[in-house]
């Protein structure tokens, strides 16, 4: 447990823990294993009588089936009756059935025929009784004509045709009318005898005489004719209907004909079923004495089985029961087993792991089962149960794990909890929590005034205490802390400042503090529990995913707690349930199966439990149906998780770029609210979710786009690039394949690759490493890019060539996989083409927030009562001016108090800041960078419990300082206020600051004078733009140098004359030089200096040349004059201004990627590395499979070398040999060295042997990507771990090189690269010693001399030693190897420099040529010009030396 507080006060409270949960552990056990088997013995009980019983059932029921046998054979002849009596009477029913039906269907048809008849009937009956009133003479009449008229000779043929006569002659019908009673023979006519025959042909007579049958008239012709007439009409009628009817008349009377026959048949079945029943009753009267005999053996079998199917009813419903109570008795017992195991790692957790990170945790716990043998054992589940986990959330508690852990912690451990929260999302938990133990509870801070008397108080009387913002622990709380009790008979005491303070038992206290990093001494650490609740990702992903639900779908949170709150009452009524089940079967007494209460009162229970399993099942259902409506929305939640752990990345980059989640969620909410809702015109796609995923697109482009902008804001520009690509990489992981970010920052692991085949022609020699390296890689991608082709020939010398890639590649290769290529072969244009990648990746149009000024940060209400504003400004960016402005234009001047912060401010300023936040007034506290160790209480002050008013607004200035507070940082909003590029805004900063009158003091001379003194304090400022190729490194010139200068140049132009040598001397030592160690960096000051401030420009009779191109002095003393010139110049700066080459940009390129990749792999690097304590394997294995692929195959390396390959004849070149022997021999065992680490690295890693103390440190610097410190004292090589490794093996191998040919004499005889060796500078020693002894000279006699040549074999006409270098790369100039000329625009930043001669000759030696020929040039390990190899001399112009000087024309050995 090391660096976990491992002390002997940790163990004994470590055990303490054990006790306490062991023991309470096994009483829960066994109590629980207690009722089980004594649930479990009386089901055992209830199953042996159930036997018994059935044993006596079965006698029973064979006795009773012998009786049933008789009884059913009886029943079966009485079945068979009742089965033919049913028979007959089915049939006599169906038979009536059917005769009802024919008789209905006779009335029927009896009805429709008397219906027809009677239309007719009335008509014939009225014709009738015409017919009887004709009188007798009536008829005389008629038979006495001789002719009669045709009406009557029609009606009479019609009557005798009716009366069945065939003749129808006129004395036919007088013969017919003679007969007596002919009126009533026609009267009593039967019209239904007339045939179809006749009907028809007295119809067609009817018919063809149908005027003659009119009544009218009939009636005229002869009183007789008339009746007459209108009877053989309704005959014919008659008989129609009649015809009409005659079919039905015939059905009719065969229906009758068989209802007569069905009636009899009834009849006989009625008699035969009467009989049948009889006989019927008569079986049954003999069933029923055989039945009450059966029944005597059922009554006595009943009894029997009562009781049986009580017993069996009973182990049915408690067979689940019996089978699982087994089961968890079994369980119990193995829990039992494993208890002491359990209750160590979780007294272990409590103890140790509550100030560790979650990676950390898994990572210790997982080793920790691994030893113990517990695979499945899980602390949360072993130290709580999930109704206590429901309800800790239910209280506010975040959902992550790593919450829940801490909970457990603080609940579980004896000592005194100190949690660190900086988002402050557990405080709320604490609280209810604290409220549930007790009401007497109160809350302060360390910097309350009453807090010793709180403290007393609370101790004496037993209270709970949480104390907030502990940022470091007041030394009053420590006799508490170490329990340092004093014995005062049955009391105790302890001793608070100058009192002992009677303690009470009931007293407990809490501490916490918003600081992830607080101030703890190793003795404070040993006294406490410390409880981490850094947020985790998966912590805020639930809690962005709840606040997400909230404002998307706010019924969907509610049912999901609703539901498991109810979950977890029916989980506890089920357990509940299930220990008063037990509870009753051990308690019962005698046997359960005659026990009717117990037996009534578990069915009961077993109806519940029923209820609540189903109940259970349907909540189970409903919560994956919540859980599915939630994930809908978990994407913005994941990316919301992923943007703030990018935010908090930052932090590891500079101090001052902490953030806090407090910052993160505004931005949040203000994404979710921003999005507008579904539109009812999206209704149909919405049916298919097509608008939601809109939507949550809509949020998350929404949500970049928004903490983009703040982010930036908040960064220096030199940092937005590196935290762009973070972004990208972070949340756009598509964009990425497999090993490519690795490969880009540098990370990768593997052995130095040899020179590619496809290293392309019209590539730099100088970037062969790299491609190899991208070849080895990513080889598939580089045939697919067909490199060879022509057109990459224009892209090599294209001056943007990241808009100018072959259109043939970008459907055959990613836009980083470009961006990789682009950095191995140009990365003089990485960096612009970074901001291309990182635009459109993240599809903003650039990389810079939004125009920014503080009254729009006020009117877009970024900034509130409760959070600070914080400038942080850089050297020459003052931004009290706008602040006044704002306050003016807000405010009133009146209402805002400004205080520079400085000694005796620090009271001032809280009583400001006090009022302020009472009376809704603003404050400006600038320069707290020099107040650092004050902002704690400035801190306490903001955290006061009182609320401020709504108008107080607290500003706050600062430079960047290392030792700033975080909480401060994380909980204010950070704007970077730095001064605008260019030598433009830098003179307008200057003038600006001075004033008209200050510039009018003087004379024209004085004015001219301080005018060249701002322009050469910008040139020196503004070229640290170009560092390292302006200024080796980052010197601090500021105002205190600018407002010197103009001080003693005040004092200067005074004097009739001005001495420029001695003005040259005083701000070269005393004001701006005193700054500058580095000589070439000198040389570019005096050069400066010398010609700014010299007579030809500067003299009371005007000046004779232009300070610059274009930019003559004004020769006036007014400010008005100056400003003008100022406001000419233009906005963005040549680099000619600063005597820089032209292709400076490509060089700028190069610095700032190169610079934001180191910062890339950094942030990598502590990313894998933070919070591991512990080292994973996942993190060493790849160093060592690194360092293995390295010395693979040169196993040797790591051996001494041998005496034959060390003895060599140093008679000759003495110092140069043994120089080479030692530097190999020095390789050899820095390579055994690391060997031998990583060896013991590898053997932790795999779990084979414990980790050495002397590869511990090396481990962790490892584990960081770091290079180890016993590693680095030896050779200071490249920052990251895998490109030291690569560069010492590269390095070693070579120098088996040189030892061989040291040993056959041809050392100095071949091109040597001096990137091989380790110390190259104590090689041109080496040579130098060399060459004194064969010169015979000593050494302060010798210069160095240099010659170029485009051909190694140069050395042979040198006379002297002399070495040949080969591999030099030049920057900031041209160089054919005849002298160095101006780079051109497109010209690359870095060329292979010619073979260079190096010979060490005598002082007085002026063979080389005249010295004013060639200028100085530093000769650098790498580009970074951080270690000086040597000075070599290049030929050039005469009288330019200068000029290559101020253009930082340099060598190198090589890029890293």
């Amino acid at each position: 447990m090391e660096g976990r507080g491992a002390t002997p006060r940790t163990f004994m409270s470590f055990l303490n823990v054990f006790k306490t949960i062991f023991t309470s552990k096994v009483q829960q056990a066994q109590n629980e294993l207690g009722s089980l088997k004594g649930g479990l013995a009386k089901l055992v009980e209830a199953s042996e009588t159930v036997d018994s019983l059935s044993r006596d059932a079965a006698v029973n029921r064979d006795q009773l089936q012998k009786a049933k046998a008789r009884a059913n054979e009886m029943m079966k002849q009485i079945e068979e009756k009742m089965q033919d009596a049913a028979t007959k009477r089915e049939e006599m029913k169906q038979l009536s059935d059917q005769l009802q039906g024919e008789k209905q269907k006779t009335q029927n048809q009896k009805e429709v025929i008397e219906e027809k008849l009677s239309k007719i009937q009335p008509i014939l009956d009225q014709a009738r009784l015409a017919v009887e009133g004709i009188q007798k003479r009536n008829i005389d009449d008629i038979r006495i004509l001789q002719k009669p008229s045709q009406t009557i000779g029609d009606i009479m043929e019609g009557v005798v045709r009716l009366l069945g006569h065939t003749e129808v002659s006129w004395n036919s019908i007088r013969n017919f009318l003679a007969k007596p009673g002919v009126v009533s023979d026609i009267v009593h006519y039967d019209p239904s005898s007339v045939s179809p025959e006749v009907r028809a042909a007295v119809e067609a007579h009817l018919k063809d005489k149908k005027a003659s049958f009119e009544h009218e008239k009939a009636m005229f012709a002869s009183q007789a004719a008339g009746p007459l007439a209108q009877w053989v009409k309704a005959v014919v009628s008659y008989a129609q209907v009649k015809h009409s009817i005659a079919p039905l008349e015939g059905k009719l009377a065969k229906a009758n004909k068989k209802l007569l026959i069905a009636e009899k048949k009834i009849t006989t079945l009625q008699i035969n079923l009467e009989e049948l029943n009889g006989e019927i009753e008569k079986m049954r009267q003999q069933y029923q004495e055989i039945t009450e005999e059966a029944m005597k053996h059922k009554i006595a079998l009943d009894d029997t089985e009562r009781v049986l199917n009580q017993a069996q009813m009973l182990m049915g419903k408690l067979g689940g029961e019996h089978a699982r109570w087994e089961a968890r008795a079994k369980e119990i017992e193995e829990q039992l087993r494993d208890l002491p195991a359990g209750s160590v790692l979780a007294a272990a957790f409590i103890t140790y792991m509550g100030g560790a990170s979650e990676d950390e945790r898994q990572g210790t716990v997982e080793k920790w089962k691994e030893i113990s043998n517990l695979k499945g054992w899980c602390f949360t589940r072993f130290m709580s149960t999930e109704t206590e986990i429901v309800t800790m959330r239910k209280d506010k508690l975040p959902t992550d794990d790593l919450s829940t852990e801490n909970a457990l912690i603080i609940k579980w451990t004896p000592g005194v909890p100190f949690i660190i929260d900086p988002s402050s999302t557990s405080i709320e938990w604490l609280k209810a929590y604290i409220g549930e133990q007790t009401n007497r509870f109160e809350v302060m801070t360390q910097e309350d005034p009453k807090f010793v008397n709180k403290l007393e108080l609370a101790i004496r009387f037993g209270k709970t205490l949480l104390i907030q913002e502990v940022d470091k622990i007041h030394p009053i709380l420590f006799p508490v802390l170490r329990q340092d009790f004093i014995k005062q008979g049955p009391q105790l005491s302890v001793q608070i400042g100058d009192k002992a303070i009677t303690f009470s038992e009931d007293f407990h206290l809490y501490l916490s503090t918003r600081d992830p990093q607080p101030d703890l001494s190793p003795d404070s650490r040993a006294l406490i529990c410390e409880v981490n609740f850094t947020v985790t990702r998966s912590g805020l992903e639930g809690q962005l995913l709840g606040i997400t639900l909230q404002n998307e779908k706010p019924k969907l949170e509610q049912e999901k707690m609703a539901s498991l709150l109810q979950e977890e009452k029916n989980k506890q009524e089920m357990v509940n349930l299930e220990a008063q089940l037990l509870e009753q079967l051990g308690q019962a007494k005698g046997n359960v199966l005659q026990n009717q209460q117990l037996l009534d009162s578990l069915n009961e229970t077993k109806r519940k439990s029923a209820e609540i399993e189903k109940s259970l099942a349907a909540s189970q259902q409903m919560q994956e149906e919540l859980d599915r409506q939630r994930n809908v929305y978990r994407r913005i939640a994941k990316y919301g998780s992923a943007l703030f752990f990018v935010l908090t990345d930052l932090g590891k980059i500079n101090h001052m770029y902490h953030f806090s989640l407090n910052s993160f969620l505004p931005l949040f909410h203000k994404a979710l609210k921003s999005v507008g809702p579904t539109t009812a015109a999206d209704s149909v796609t919405a049916e298919r979710a097509d608008v939601t995923v809109k939507r949550i697109d809509a949020i998350t482009d929404t949500l970049k786009r928004y903490l983009f902008d703040y982010v930036t804001r908040s960064l220096f520009k030199a940092d937005r690039l590196m935290f762009a690509m973070h972004l990208v990489h972070s949340i756009e992981t598509h964009l990425f394949q497999p090993k490519e970010w690795e490969l880009f920052t540098g990370l990768l692991a593997g052995a130095a690759y040899p020179k590619s085949d496809r290293f392309p022609t019209w590539a730099p020699k100088d970037r062969a490493a790299q491609f190899a390296e991208l070849d080895a890689n990513l080889p598939k991608v580089i045939v697919s890019m067909s490199l060879t082709d022509s057109e990459w020939t224009g892209w090599s010398i294209h001056s943007e060539c990241e808009t100018a890639f072959p259109q043939k590649i970008k459907g055959k290769c990613t836009p980083f996989q470009r961006l990789l290529l682009l950095k191995a072969l140009r990365p003089d244009r990485l960096e612009s083409a970074m901001s291309i990648f990182c635009g459109e990746a993240l599809h903003l149009p650039g990389l810079a927030p939004p125009a920014l000024s503080l009254h729009r940060l006020y009117n877009d209400g970024d900034t509130s009562a409760g959070v600070p504003t914080l400038l942080i400004t850089t050297p020459g960016a003052d931004p009290s001016q706008e602040l006044e402005e704002l306050a003016e234009r807000v405010v009133a001047s009146g209402n805002c108090t400004a205080i520079a912060m400085g000694q005796g401010q620090q009271d001032a300023a809280l009583a400001a800041v006090r009022h302020a936040r009472r009376d809704g007034t603003w404050v400006v506290l600038k320069n707290l960078h020099l107040a650092v160790s004050w902002l704690p209480a400035l801190e306490m002050e903001l955290n006061a419990p009182e609320l401020p008013h709504d108008s107080f607004r607290l500003w706050l200035t600062t430079e960047p300082h290392p030792k700033f507070s975080t909480i401060l940082l994380q909980n204010s909003t950070k704007i970077t206020y730095e001064a605008p590029p260019g030598l433009k805004k830098n003179l307008e900063r200057t003038y600006e600051s001075w004033g008209a009158d200050f510039i009018a003091k003087g004379g024209v001379l004085r004015a001219q004078t301080l005018f060249v003194l701002a322009w050469f304090h910008a040139v020196v400022q503004e070229r640290r733009k170009f560092i390292p190729q302006g200024w080796t490194k980052f010197y601090e010139f500021n105002e205190g140098d600018l407002r010197a200068a103009a001080e003693m140049i005040d004092k200067l132009v005074q004097q009739p004359s001005i001495d420029w040598t001695t003005v040259h001397g005083l701000l070269e030592n005393a004001v701006y030089g005193g700054r500058v160690d580095n000589i070439f960096d000198s040389q570019v000051l005096q050069h400066y200096l010398r010609t700014y401030f010299s007579g030809d420009l500067l003299s009371h009779q005007g000046p004779r040349r232009p300070l610059a191109p274009k930019v003559e002095l004004p020769r006036s003393v007014d400010y008005r004059d100056y400003s003008s010139l100022i406001t000419r110049l233009p906005t963005t700066d040549a680099p000619s201004l600063f005597g820089l080459p032209p292709n400076i940009d490509r060089s700028l390129q190069r610095t700032n990627g190169v610079r934001v990749v180191a910062q890339l792999k950094s942030l990598a690097c502590a990313t894998a590395g933070e919070g591991t304590r512990s080292l994973e394997r996942a993190q060493l294995e790849p160093l060592v499979t690194a360092w293995r692929a390295l010395v693979q195959d040169r196993r040797a390396l790591a051996q001494p070398l041998a005496d034959s390959d060390t003895d060599i004849d140093t008679g000759a070149t003495g110092p140069v040999d043994s120089f080479v022997t030692m530097e190999a021999c020095a390789g050899r065992a820095l390579v055994a060295q690391v060997d031998a680490t990583l060896a013991a690295v590898a053997d932790f890693a795999a779990g084979r042997a414990p980790l050495p103390s002397d590869a511990a440190a090396a481990a962790v610097a490892l584990v960081a990507g770091a290079v180890p410190a016993a590693w680095d004292a030896r050779w200071e090589g490249p920052e990251g771990a895998r490109q030291w490794m690569a560069g010492l093996v590269k390095k070693t191998v070579a120098l088996d090189s040189w030892l061989k040919r040291a040993k056959e004499k041809t050392l100095l005889g071949t091109p040597l690269n001096l990137g091989d060796l380790f110390r190259p500078a104590t090689f041109i020693d080496a040579l130098r010693q060399h060459s004194a002894r064969a010169a015979g000279l000593p050494l302060d006699a010798l210069r160095l001399d240099t010659a170029w040549s485009s051909s190694p074999k140069v050395a042979a006409s040198t006379k002297g030693p002399c070495a040949v270098i080969e591999g030099l790369l030049l920057q900031g100039c041209a160089f054919d190897g005849n002298r160095v000329a101006e780079a051109q625009p497109s010209a690359p930043e870095l060329i292979q420099a010619p073979y260079c001669v190096l010979q060490w000759v005598s002082s007085e030696d002026t063979s080389s040529g005249d010295a004013s020929s060639a200028v100085s040039v530093p000769l650098y390990e790498n580009l970074q010009r951080e270690k000086l190899v040597t000075v070599l001399a290049m030929p050039c112009a005469a009288g330019s030396r200068e000029r290559w000087s101020l253009a930082g024309v340099a060598l190198f050995l090589g890029e890293e």
